[in-house]
């Protein structure tokens, strides 16, 4: 049963990977291949997190990049959740705000040091030991190119709060 669901959660991601030619689809898809990543980790490491998704169905044919969230959602749980013998919480939430859709990815984890944070923000990002240090700044510069009014992202993080990575979607525009 474990071993089927995980060659299902695989086989989804996979499939919406490599299946689609566009670079654009829709949140609801995007959100469905987050899901099958984030149960694909917490079959690798049960109970390490639990995780909900608060995105109104009026957002959801709402036209973004393809595989956005992944590597947001990847970075919460690679950098945020680092100490052993508890349950981190990670949520996706969808809001507008001016007229532009927004998504924040938000975990309860180690905050992110605040010279890290200033990196982030000033587009600036060199390497983690842990990482290629690309995932953010390929992200950011991609909204950037989708939608001229978008403004990438940022991040918040600070003792206590986790991080909070926000990702600015531009301008609504739903699918036909």
């Amino acid at each position: 049963e474990k071993g089927y669901r995980a060659i299902v959660m695989l086989t989804k991601l996979m499939h919406y990977s490599i299946s689609q030619t566009t670079a654009i689809t829709t949140l609801a898809d995007e959100l469905e291949a987050t899901r099958s990543y984030l149960e694909l980790r917490l079959m690798r490491s049960p109970g390490l997190f639990s995780y909900n998704i608060y995105v109104p169905p009026a957002h959801m044919e709402c036209m973004i990049p393809k595989l956005i969230l992944q590597p947001i959602v990847e970075n919460a749980i690679t950098h945020g959740f680092v100490e052993q013998g508890r349950t981190y919480q990670l949520s996706i939430v969808s809001y507008v705000k001016d007229g532009h859709l927004y998504i924040a990815v938000n975990n309860d984890g180690a905050e992110i040091p605040s010279s890290r944070v200033d990196e982030i923000r000033s587009g600036n990002i060199t390497p983690s030991p842990k990482s290629h240090g690309i995932g953010l700044t390929n992200v950011f510069e991609r909204l950037r190119l989708n939608s001229n009014m978008s403004v990438g992202g940022f991040v918040e993080s600070s003792a206590g709060n986790g991080t909070t990575t926000t990702l600015d979607l531009g301008g609504l525009s739903m699918s036909d």
